[in-house]
């Protein structure tokens, strides 16, 4: 019985010796298997986000086209609810694709509208235009222009 014991002990010892040194090569394994992983899910992350920011873009072309952008009082909040996403998602789009703030953003888009305004109806007044593009005060707007443009309104129209 000591002897069968004996064998079976250094058989266990042995395979158990042989388990343990390749127990490195074996980590490396599963160590390229999980990065192989982690890369799959950041192509398919990647691909998913195009995918979902084409409606995205979609929707924001609308309603840049209805020029919802002139609306009083709107902030990322309610721009997210109008064009069905959430308030992450739409700052993210903004931020990577546009390469702007949302208020940024927001900002050339009203100013933009305003130049054209400024051009279009030179009887209308800096105070009206500031009011049309959805300017909060007719001060906001002439230091937000100024700082887009270079010049205030009233100089840039002339």
């Amino acid at each position: 019985i000591g002897v069968i014991f004996s064998v079976l002990i250094i058989g266990f010892y042995s395979y158990y010796g042989i388990q343990f040194i390749n127990y490195a090569f074996l980590f490396q394994n599963i160590e390229s298997v999980i990065i192989d992983n982690q890369l799959i899910e950041k192509v398919n992350e990647v691909n998913s986000s195009v995918r979902n920011y084409s409606l995205l873009e979609k929707n924001m072309e609308q309603w840049i086209v209805q020029k919802q952008f002139l609306k009083h009082g709107i902030n990322i909040e309610s721009v997210a609810l109008q064009l069905n996403t959430n308030r992450t998602y739409l700052s993210e789009y903004v931020n990577t694709y546009i390469q702007k703030t949302f208020k940024e953003w927001i900002n050339e888009l009203r100013i933009n509208e305003a130049k054209n305004l400024l051009l279009e109806h030179p009887d209308f007044s800096i105070s009206e235009i500031s009011e049309i593009t959805g300017f909060s005060d007719k001060s906001n707007f002439g230091r937000v222009f100024t700082r887009h443009v270079g010049m205030p309104p009233n100089v840039w129209r002339i």
